[in-house]
C-alpha cells in the first residue's frame, strides 16, 4: 500500500490541489439544487410505487409443494412460536394470486432499500454541507 503524503504543519493527509478543481467544485455547486429537486422527485415517486403495492397487498412467506402440486405458504416463526403453515391447493389461479403477493413484497422490499439509498446519501450530503467551514 502506498504511503500518503501528511502535511508538516497541520498533520493531515496532504491533498492535491489545483484551481481547476476549485472550478470544477463551483460548477457541481451550481448543479446541487437541480440534482436535489430530482432526488426528491425519486424519492416521491418510489414511496408512490410502494403504496401502490401495499394497497394491492404484499405478503412475506416462503413456499414448499406437497406432492409436486399441493402448495403451502410457510410463515416466519415468530417468538417461541413453530413457523405457521397455510395450505393453497392446486388451483392455478389460487397459487398465482398468492404467488403475485409474494413477488409483490420483493418488490416493496427492493423500493424500500432504495428509498434507503436516497435518504443516506441527502444525509451525507446535509452533513457535509452543514458542517463544512471555510
Amino acid at each position: 500500500m502506498a504511503k500518503q503524503a501528511v502535511d508538516k504543519v497541520t498533520k493531515e493527509i496532504a491533498l492535491d490541489f489545483t484551481w481547476e478543481d476549485a472550478d470544477k467544485a463551483l460548477e457541481l455547486m451550481k448543479s446541487l439544487h437541480s440534482e436535489i429537486d430530482k432526488m426528491r422527485t425519486r424519492r416521491d415517486v418510489t414511496i408512490a410505487d410502494m403504496a401502490s403495492l401495499e394497497t394491492a397487498g404484499i405478503e412475506y412467506f416462503g413456499t414448499t409443494y406437497k406432492d409436486g402440486k399441493y402448495l403451502y405458504k410457510l410463515y416466519p416463526s415468530t417468538a417461541g412460536e413453530a413457523r405457521r403453515r397455510v395450505y393453497v391447493g392446486a388451483d392455478e389461479e389460487a397459487i398465482k394470486t398468492e404467488m403475485a403477493k409474494l413477488e409483490r413484497y420483493h418488490q416493496h422490499a427492493r423500493l424500500k432499500r432504495q428509498l434507503d439509498e436516497y435518504e443516506a446519501k441527502m444525509s451525507r450530503l446535509v452533513y457535509t454541507l452543514r458542517y463544512f467551514r471555510w
